[in-house]
């Protein structure tokens, strides 16, 4: 199951391990949906022009709103996303999302808030989701930066997925990095696309704001509204 945020209205779209709070749901949990309506799977199988060749070349995508850089070799399956979204990357089965959330309170650091963010974060997953099975959480790095990682798998239309769910902390920003695949592909699109990925992924923490809309905008609008009658 995805891990990018669990909001506090409970929306099953986002999932972040937020310290001193329960982690909010999971964009992962978006991911799932899309791929079980898709027919991910059985019915996805079989599309080899997707898939990404062994030594295929790497090209370089910059995200500079949220301070996000990489290469990898996925050609033109990239798509921009929708905030707090980065990016989606289907490249038939395996799918890669991203999501960058900018933080009012200071991120995890020391070995014990990154235990307790963990452990939040497991605790999240598991409540979500009774199908989905953890194989492994862990503190690592990734991009030079402490991170969380979730490794485990769910059954979305008839066929297992594995899941990888990294979130990292940079700065005052959270990156939640989705990586999944079909469990007998995943061995293989890790090699071929997701290490290359995250060995080339630099973060500089810097995650723009939302914009805000102008104070009295609606106030505006309301009158203008009423002149025009």
């Amino acid at each position: 199951m995805c891990t990018s945020g669990l909001t506090p209205a409970r929306r099953p779209a986002e999932a972040v391990a937020r310290l001193g709070q329960v982690p909010r749901p999971a964009p992962l949990l978006l991911i799932l949906m899309a791929l079980a309506a898709a027919g991910c799977g059985a019915e996805r199988r079989g599309s080899p022009d997707s898939r990404v060749k062994e030594g295929a070349p790497s090209k370089a995508f910059v995200f500079p709103k949220v301070g996000m850089r990489f290469k990898a070799p996925v050609g033109n399956a990239l798509r921009a996303a929708k905030k707090p979204g980065v990016f989606k990357i289907f490249l038939g089965e395996p799918v890669i999302s991203a999501f960058a959330y900018r933080r009012r309170e200071q991120v995890p650091k020391r070995r014990s808030e990154l235990s307790a963010a963990r452990r939040r974060l497991v605790g999240a997953v598991k409540e979500r989701s009774r199908d989905y099975r953890l194989e492994r959480s862990r503190i690592t790095k990734v991009a030079a930066a402490p991170a969380i990682e979730l490794l485990g798998s769910q059954t979305i239309a008839r066929g297992r997925l594995r899941i990888r769910s990294l979130h990292v902390f940079k700065g005052r920003g959270e990156y939640v990095l989705e990586l999944l695949a079909p469990k007998g592909e995943y061995d293989r699109a890790n090699r071929v696309v997701f290490t290359p990925l995250l060995r080339s992924l630099k973060l500089t923490g810097k995650v723009d704001e939302p914009k805000k809309k102008a104070a009295g905008s609606k106030k505006k609008q309301k009158k203008r509204a009423e002149k025009g009658r």
